[in-house]
């Protein structure tokens, strides 16, 4: 079906069928534990966060109170893409974040996730026209997709990983990975999971899939 698509309509596409294949994924993530209950869970003036080494520059576009959450979010943009983060200091940054609005910022970005092995191939069963497009086995991606506007459904490589703990205290993997490559952005974040969900690290190098809820700070 694709052979009679003006060029570059069969990749937007195989986008929207993998969103859809994505927010299934993210459904069944969501049924499962996760470490960012435990944020939401927590007065927004003391939220627990990740220290990450992991930076990005981006144009602050938006910041709002969301009420399902109870907490404020951030709209950044990077290049031609949008991505919403909860800010873990917006408790005593508020204004800061108010005051960046239309200009640049340095944000320490990350995610609280939930994982599991597997990178397209394994969705392959959920996506139309899988073996018309073409689709590399390294594909990543990290889309808006769940139940709050800072969730998205990802596709990663894992550059590393080390562990750690939360400001809480709660025992963490925490892996790079990167989740966007293309003309007009590349991103690497620290994705992190709770080890009561696995014990044994995932090894460097490996595709993974599932949900992703980004968090974030104003870098020091």
């Amino acid at each position: 079906m694709f052979g009679f698509l003006p060029p570059g309509v069969a990749e937007v596409l195989l986008v929207l069928v993998l969103l859809a294949a994505f927010v299934v994924v993210v459904r069944s993530f969501r049924q499962r534990h996760t470490v960012g209950a435990r944020i939401l869970a927590t007065p927004q003036t003391d939220l627990p966060t990740v220290t990450t080494g992991q930076r990005v520059t981006a144009t602050v576009r938006r910041v709002w109170r969301d009420n399902a959450q109870g907490v404020t979010l951030v709209e950044i943009q990077m290049g031609k893409r949008r991505f919403v983060f909860c800010p873990t200091d917006s408790g005593t940054s508020e204004e800061r974040y108010a005051a960046l609005i239309g200009k640049e910022a340095d944000i320490a970005l990350y995610a609280l996730s939930t994982l599991a092995l597997g990178g397209v191939d394994t969705m392959r069963d959920q996506i139309k026209d899988y073996d018309k497009v073409k689709v590399t086995p390294d594909l990543v991606r990290l889309i808006p997709a769940g139940q709050f506007a800072n969730d998205h459904a990802v596709i990663g490589r894992i550059l590393s990983h080390r562990e750690d703990t939360m400001s809480d205290g709660t025992p963490l993997h925490i892996y790079r990975t990167q989740v966007v490559r293309g003309d007009d952005l590349t991103l690497v974040l620290e994705l992190a999971t709770d080890t009561e969900n696995h014990s044994s690290p995932f090894a460097d190098q490996a595709m993974v899939h599932g949900s992703a809820r980004l968090f974030g700070y104003l870098a020091p």
